[in-house]
């Protein structure tokens, strides 16, 4: 998955992606939503591969047309609308190191199997100690290609997307003069308890507590 820096957020492949309109347009968009909350987001689906570039391009000009056809979103929103921003090709997918996972050398799992015995595989996009920059970590079993990823991580710390993470439940905190939110999601990856269990993963909670402990010490956060 590619991913945007600067002002406009978003997350981009060869099928599909997502951007934020303005958070202007929220009540445009749902007008039970008159506190602007939470952010929109513009999700997109093609119906054949293009690229990573064309994609963020569609949303970019979708994001942009939706936001005049409304007549919402301020000059400045504009301007952080859609693909606009540079785009962080994602790294190759690699065995994961379950002593430093993510390249985190603070995230640490025991031992962890997929239900066939496969080991872990990781991939990342974007920039882990940068400001205003959001960093990613897909974690899948190999040769899973049917179910995917079943972890998603993420370091956000641009200001659009940590506002619109707002009320998740993800746990955040102030570092180094930023608000940055430890976010990470397990719900398209599909497993019940004794099934996560069984391969050695921690539960959802403990997963939780043990990235942003690692995530606030990669970062150099005080707390």
């Amino acid at each position: 998955m590619h991913i945007s820096a600067g002002p406009a957020p978003g997350a981009y492949e060869a099928w599909s992606g997502w951007t934020l309109l303005p958070s202007s347009c929220a009540e445009e968009v749902d007008p039970l939503k008159a506190d602007r909350t939470p952010t929109p987001v513009l999700l997109a689906s093609v119906g054949s591969e293009t690229d990573a570039s064309a994609t963020a391009r569609m949303l970019d000009s979708a994001a942009r047309t939706i936001a005049e056809d409304l007549r919402c979103g301020t000059p400045d929103e504009k301007e952080e609308t859609g693909g606009s921003g540079r785009l962080y090709s994602p790294s190759a997918v690699t065995p994961t190191d379950l002593d430093e996972v993510c390249g985190m050398s603070s995230l640490t799992f025991g031992e962890v199997a997929g239900p066939s015995g496969q080991p872990v595989q990781e991939q990342t996009s974007g920039t882990l100690n940068s400001t205003g920059t959001d960093w990613f970590c897909d974690l899948s079993f190999k040769n899973d290609g049917k179910n995917g990823p079943f972890t998603h991580l993420a370091v956000v710390q641009s200001p659009r997307l940590v506002a619109a993470l707002k009320n998740r439940g993800f746990e955040r905190t102030q570092c180094n003069g930023r608000e940055v939110v430890f976010a990470h999601d397990d719900s398209l990856y599909y497993w019940d308890p004794k099934e996560r269990a069984a391969t050695g993963m921690p539960d959802v909670r403990e997963m939780s507590e043990l990235f942003a402990t690692a995530g606030k010490k990669a970062l150099g956060c005080a707390t």
